[in-house]
């Protein structure tokens, strides 16, 4: 056995509490909760509340996110109160195809969840228009964004206006700006910032321990030299990586020394210290033309900032010879969530939407789709070698 192996994603968390405001980097208002999960339940309570102000009638709110997705975000919807709904994708991307968004539209509908996939962008713009003409709320989830404003056709001169009415983002492990736990949920909607401050005033705050919290952050630091990483990662009880549904049961306050933690690994992460995305980019542009995806490019960027680096593959066979041969190797290749969400057993034991033969695209994606590190340690000779490895595989 190889007593080498790359995480999947994960860069060095600083424990040094910076005495600077977080203001200056969200639009709006923000609130600290204990997990991206907890912000966007939080956020979804708000529209629910907002909206069954609006329509009494409306018992049963739906909320509308990609088929391909985190699990995370059916517990967020299930806590507040709502019913996940779920939109194939565009084939090819990890965008939900518009006229299907529109089709999934009904008089329940009260918010759509827009994700920014690894650092690839949902088309806001677009999916703004559709919200827009039938009254529900946009939510940006940002949970996966190297750098929450983009300039892009998503901002606009480079400031801070938010397209989406709402929107989260998570400091969880793996997450681009980590602290081991913690989300936040903004917004510059005055309505939605009322609700939420009447929500959140009513949560109890996250308790601290500044050295149980020391030693996590150099546990998990430790674990990410590829030299001691092997080791839990061989550990098949560990379930490392793998894709499980949760139930979101409570929701608390992040403490404010966290939050000062935060700002200061948000300023690291935004200085581009740890950023290797332009490695593998450079490698993947070498192996021109290749039969497979490079989906990097859908974020319009010739070096976009990616979580992981994402690479459709020809077919599932190939996706899993590739994965094989990297496991073997000890390259940090992953593939997320492996299936859509309509596929995973708690989504029909808890009676939710039934999968059609519409179905499709996501469950393509969710095959043919690898993801690859761009964290701290890869360097171009991992780069070089990941490239090389799916060319060998793809042809």
């Amino acid at each position: 056995m190889k007593c080498y192996e790359l995480a999947p994603v994960g860069n060095p968390v600083s424990f040094t509490p910076l005495n600077a405001g977080y203001e200056e980097i969200f639009p709006g208002q923000a609130f600290f909760v204990d997990s991206g999960t907890a912000a966007l339940a939080l956020a979804l309570s708000a529209i629910v509340r907002q909206a069954r102000t609006k329509q009494s009638h409306n018992p049963h709110p739906e909320v509308l996110l990609p088929a391909y997705a985190c699990p995370d975000l059916v517990s967020a919807v299930l806590y507040a109160g709502a019913k996940p709904v779920l939109v194939d994708l565009q084939a090819d991307t990890p965008w939900m195809d518009l006229t299907r968004v529109k089709e999934a539209i009904s008089a329940e509908t009260v918010a759509l969840i827009a994700v920014n996939f690894l650092g690839i962008a949902e088309r806001l713009s677009a999916l703004k228009q559709i919200t827009a003409a039938h009254g529900i709320f946009l939510i940006e989830d940002n949970a996966q964004a190297m750098n929450i404003n983009i300039d892009s056709e998503l901002r606009h001169n480079g400031d801070k206006a938010m397209i989406g009415d709402i929107a989260i983002m998570s400091f969880g492990r793996g997450k681009p700006v980590s602290i081991l736990g913690g989300g936040v949920v903004y917004s510059q909607n005055t309505t939605l910032c009322e609700e939420l401050s009447l929500l959140f005033a009513a949560l109890p705050v996250m308790p601290f321990n500044q050295w149980a919290y020391q030693l996590k952050v150099w546990a998990y630091n430790t674990l990410l030299n590829p030299y001691i990483y092997w080791i839990p990662a061989n550990l098949p009880f560990l379930h490392l990586g793998e894709t499980r549904f949760s139930a979101l049961l409570t929701v608390t306050r992040l403490d404010a020394k966290r939050i000062e933690v935060f700002v200061e690994n948000y300023k690291r992460v935004q200085s581009g210290l740890y950023d290797k995305t332009s490695a593998i980019y450079d490698a993947l542009q070498a192996l021109s033309p290749a039969s497979f995806i490079d989906l990097a490019a859908l974020a319009g960027a010739k070096n976009p900032r990616l979580l992981r680096y994402p690479v459709l593959l020809p077919s599932k066979d190939i996706r899993d010879s590739v994965l094989k041969r990297a496991k073997e190797e000890g390259l940090g290749v992953s593939i997320m969530y492996g299936k859509p969400l309509f596929d995973f057993e708690f989504f029909s034991e808890l009676h939710l939407q039934q999968k059609t033969s519409t179905d499709l695209v996501a469950a393509n994606f969710a095959n043919r789709l690898i993801t690859l590190p761009t964290h701290c340690r890869v360097n171009k000779k991992i780069a070089a070698r990941l490239a090389t490895l799916i060319a060998s595989e793809a042809g």
